[in-house]
């Protein structure tokens, strides 16, 4: 017999989902454009310098988001439940709100970049730029 959590009914429901592998080996998915999931050093380096752990790193780049092209249609919440997915892990990982401010910044940046249909190379994210695109409080 089926229960109510097996269902997706009930106290159970959504449980278990959206946990990430902690496996630095595990490559990352390949279920949507293609494009989005070339995994670009130059992302990967803008994080470092985020000051996220090379952990955090590896169950970012695990949940899809491996380049600014990844970015592209998400918003600060979706950052902030992918940092709490993060966060309560199998292994809990520590990640600051610092760094995870700085990644919803550029995440806001990319999709104004590319609805304005500017190149959303990372050499363009200046500190200048950084700091105009500091308050997403209104979208």
């Amino acid at each position: 017999m089926i229960n109510a959590a097996q269902r997706g009914r009930g106290r159970g429901r959504g449980r278990g989902r959206g946990r990430i592998e902690n496996d630095p080996q595990a490559p990352a998915p390949q279920n949507q454009e293609q494009a989005q999931y070339v995994q670009d050093d130059e992302f990967l380096a803008a994080l470092t310098e985020f000051h996220f752990s090379d952990v955090a790193i590896q169950a970012i780049v695990n949940n899809g988001i491996v380049s600014t092209a990844s970015l592209i249609g998400l918003i600060p919440k979706d950052i902030e439940n992918m940092m709490t997915i993060v966060r309560k892990s199998v292994l809990p990982i520590v990640v600051n709100y610092v760094s995870q401010k700085r990644l919803a910044i550029l995440t806001y940046w990319v999709n104004w970049r590319y609805r304005l249909a500017k190149d959303t190379d990372l050499m363009f994210f200046t500190p200048e730029e950084q700091e105009s695109h500091g308050s997403y409080d209104e979208l």
